[in-house]
């Protein structure tokens, strides 16, 4: 017989949404980088810019976040890493490197 205990207290619901955070910051990481990759098609390069200027920002601020909260996670590297690549394509392209 299984049993299982769906009983949260504040403080467990409280970790794992703090755990979260980081996540959720690197996740506008990538749609920032995503938002500037079409705008770099439309030739809208001033505002790619400072779409990719905002990613990385959330960039800073998703790892500052992650070890303040003592947060990491497998998909949380991952995403850091897409969220990398994404933001590397536009950024050749406009010639900011």
């Amino acid at each position: 017989m299984l049993i299982f205990d769906f009983s949260f207290s504040e403080n467990n619901i409280y970790m794992s949404i703090k755990n979260h955070i980081p996540n959720f910051i690197t996740m506008l990481n990538l749609l920032s980088g995503c938002i500037a990759i079409v705008f770099v098609f439309e030739d809208q390069l001033v505002i790619a810019s400072y779409l990719i200027g905002l990613a990385a920002f959330f960039d800073f601020l998703d790892g500052f976040l992650a070890r303040l909260f003592k947060a990491q996670s497998p998909i949380g590297k991952d995403l850091d890493s897409l969220a990398d690549v994404i933001i590397i394509w536009p950024c050749s392209r406009i010639d900011l490197i």
